[in-house]
């Protein structure tokens, strides 16, 4: 929406769009537009095009036609932090159930993120047989709907809610 959004600036601006759409694959982005053409006339407006990746970069330059304006500066990642922060102990997992296969998501609770669909998967595996649990981290506006979801799918011994963390990575 913001691409779209932001294309209506003036011309004189100079105007620089970020991407981070896996185009060819999750094209997630045509809720935002009323057509293809729509998006590629949006994205023709701007002065340059930053993708996260050159696999981004080769999708938007095949779907957009302007290699001229793609160029690639990958998300900033400190990996030395991230190892750091993930050795922190977490007391309570060590009481939590943990089963054969342990599944984990970590993010905002919210529709576009799949949390319904992935209770549903659950269900499913453990209507198999398939000894398979859940961790959940993360708070949203989907949470309660979520847990509501959770009982009534008789899951609630396999998911565990652990609600937001400022640091998720130890899980």
């Amino acid at each position: 929406y913001a691409t779209r959004i932001v294309s209506g600036a003036p011309s004189s601006m100079h105007l620089i769009s970020w991407l981070h759409t896996d185009i060819s694959n999750y094209h997630w982005t045509k809720v935002a537009f009323r057509s293809n053409a729509e998006e590629i006339e949006c994205y023709h407006r701007f002065s340059d095009i930053i993708c996260v990746a050159q696999s981004v970069k080769r999708q938007a330059d095949q779907y957009l036609q302007l290699p001229y304006k793609t160029s690639v500066i990958y998300n900033p990642i400190n990996k030395k932090k991230i190892a750091d922060m993930s050795i922190v102990n977490i007391n309570e997992l060590g009481t939590k159930q943990k089963h054969k296969w342990q599944l984990l998501i970590v993010g905002t609770i919210n529709h576009n993120k799949g949390h319904l669909r992935l209770i549903k998967a659950l269900s499913i595996l453990r209507k198999e047989h398939i000894d398979v649990g859940l961790w959940i981290v993360g708070y949203g506006p989907y949470y309660e709907k979520l847990v509501k979801h959770t009982q009534e799918l008789g899951l609630i011994k396999y998911v565990e809610f652990f609600g937001y963390r400022p640091n998720p990575y130890p899980f």
